[in-house]
């Protein structure tokens, strides 16, 4: 394997831990987007609900008013202020309705409660601008156990819809955190355990075998062949160089001994030319 396949190669063991920690990153924005919603879900009804109480108080105080009027002719604006506050409330459980299921569920279990307490303070409208006040205060007397309950009912769903926005909050922030650390510990991991492979095959492929074949190269320009060179049947770089360094010093050998032979047979000829000229 030659050397720039083993990079690829951990090249594309980076792009792997890249892609796993996205992955991640991908599924923790899903999960977060869907708590987020719950949490906006609940938020929104705790709003209504807030707003659902805060309409029955005031129309439990127009009610008053209207029928509590020192000058009959503030009757007309004590029952406008309280019809309006009535089809608000009308509106608000419409649409809290349509919100979803679960909305639908809550609204239906107090729905026939609200139904009785409209119907009641409409009658009680009627009678007041009928110009019998008394009429009107009475039928609100009469109902007053039954509007405390109501309350008492509303009050109650209301708690619940504020505890189960707490709860929302909480598993929201307990889930960045806990995604928080798991992001921590898989980026570290991955890095470490990448960094570490990293290290180890550059020193197992490259760097061990280019210092070998640096110590072979000098060892050979210096004329020293006493160290056997390895001969690699591998394809990759490190390996043809060694072959062609084997190459070159069999034939600085050869050329070595083709030289002393030289030498011996130009030294045979000066000792026989010598011996000639003393003869």
């Amino acid at each position: 394997m030659s050397i720039r396949t083993r990079l690829m190669a951990l090249m594309a063991g980076f792009a792997a831990m890249a892609l796993v920690i996205a992955t991640l990153g991908l599924m923790t924005l899903s999960d977060y987007r869907a708590m987020m919603a719950d949490s906006n879900r609940a938020w929104e009804n705790s709003w209504r609900g807030e707003r659902l109480n805060h309409l029955v108080s005031n129309v439990v105080m127009e009610s008053r008013g209207m029928y509590s009027a020192a000058d009959p002719a503030e009757v007309p604006m004590f029952a406008g202020n309280l019809n309006r506050n009535l089809d608000a409330i009308t509106a608000l459980l419409s649409d809290w309705k349509t919100a979803g299921p679960a909305e639908a569920k809550l609204v239906t279990s107090i729905e026939p409660d609200v139904a009785h307490f409209i119907s009641l303070r409409r009658q009680m409208v009627i009678l007041a601008l009928a110009g019998h006040e008394a009429e009107a205060h009475a039928l609100g007397l009469s109902n007053r156990t039954d509007r405390t309950a109501f309350q008492d009912h509303l009050d109650t769903v209301v708690s619940q819809i504020r505890v189960n926005l707490d709860a929302a909050r909480q598993r929201a922030d307990r889930y960045s955190r806990s995604r928080a650390i798991e992001f921590a510990i898989a980026a570290g991991v991955g890095i470490l355990s990448m960094s570490a492979l990293a290290l180890w095959a550059l020193a197992r492929f490259v760097t061990r075998p280019l210092k070998a074949l640096a110590r072979a190269i000098i060892d050979t320009a210096e004329s020293d062949y006493s160290v056997p060179l390895p001969d690699p049947k591998g394809g990759d770089e490190i390996s043809t160089i060694w072959r062609a360094l084997n190459i070159l010093k069999h034939r600085a050998i050869e050329a070595e001994r083709l030289a002393a032979l030289q030498r011996e047979a130009e030294h045979q000829k000066e000792i026989e030319l010598r011996q000639l000229i003393l003869d």
